[in-house]
């Protein structure tokens, strides 16, 4: 039986999206979509301090300059406001992680510029020294932050014009170190028919790449099954548990980008790359919340 799937390569993704590449044995990554704004398609989380945040200057994401960082009684968290360079103000984020947030060029909706595969990265702004400052300030503390953050810095310091390369060059330096070994490939390297519905174009990318079982990630209220099964392809679902891990600071927030994990952990990171199957008879009971992971996995 040969399984595969087909997934949208986000940012930085979490650790489900890895453990689904260990359950098949093809991995495809879908760019023939919208991109959305925001999503997890340009963004993912990262762990941070939970005291030593408030009332911090950080860089804005649109012009490098300075914002500061103010507290919303209210709610308990905190946004960031007032850049000084160019007076953009951030959004709000719960207390204990932060968004990276790559910057992509304006396209309009309909036009094959909002396509992943053609959305370019605005890089006008300073987003990757940013990224980098971060990252190097939230994980310096990491017994493995001197072998896995030049690396990174590798990648970063390098130019990058289209998201969706962007991201799988991030994967595939994340997949090596987790040890999966599932191939993965470009969906557009092997033309299928995408027109009718989302269903149809699954079971029509099973029938070009010779598939006779697809993995899906829970949550996809979308999915026909009923016509996987008239076209003789088994259908199955992936279901996350967050893997609960020692992070660098206090208290466990799951979702974070695997990035995260593997800063903890070191090459340990592997053994929580495990996954289950789903039984598809308890799907009509899925809560809201189990939508968030599947997102994060790139969900159409």
């Amino acid at each position: 039986m040969k399984k595969v799937s087909l997934l949208q390569p986000t940012y930085l993704p979490y650790p489900g999206y890895f453990q689904v590449m260990n359950l098949v044995d093809e991995f495809y990554y879908m760019t023939n979509v919208e991109l959305s704004r925001p999503s997890f398609q340009h963004r993912n989380r990262l762990r941070t301090p939970t005291t030593e945040m408030s009332r911090r200057d950080y860089p804005c994401h649109k012009c490098g300059g300075t914002a500061r960082e103010q507290q919303d009684a209210d709610h308990g968290l905190y946004s960031v406001k007032h850049c000084t360079g160019c007076g953009n103000s951030f959004g709000k984020a719960p207390h204990g992680w932060l968004w990276l947030d790559v910057p992509v060029v304006h396209a309009h909706r309909g036009t094959e510029a909002r396509l992943l595969q053609y959305a370019l990265i605005d890089n006008a702004v300073p987003w990757a020294q940013r990224h980098l400052t971060y990252i190097g300030s939230f994980y310096k503390r990491s017994a493995f932050y001197e072998s896995l953050y030049p690396e990174l810095e590798e990648i970063y310091t390098r130019p990058h014009a289209t998201l969706y390369k962007l991201n799988i060059e991030l994967i595939d330096w994340l997949r090596g170190h987790l040890g999966v070994k599932t191939p993965a490939f470009l969906e557009t390297e092997y033309p299928y028919d995408v027109v009718g519905n989302k269903t149809q174009r699954l079971v029509n990318f099973c029938d070009a790449v010779g598939a006779d079982c697809y993995v899906e990630p829970e949550g996809a209220s979308f999915i026909d099954e009923k016509m996987f099964e008239r076209n003789g392809i088994e259908l199955r679902f992936f279901h996350f548990e967050p893997p609960e891990y020692l992070q660098l600071f206090p208290g466990f927030v799951p979702y974070m980008s695997a990035l995260d994990m593997l800063f903890c952990l070191g090459p340990r990171a592997k053994n929580k790359i495990k996954a289950e199957w789903y039984d598809s008879e308890i799907r009509e009971n899925l809560t809201p919340e189990l939508d968030v992971g599947r997102m994060m996995l790139g969900g159409r």
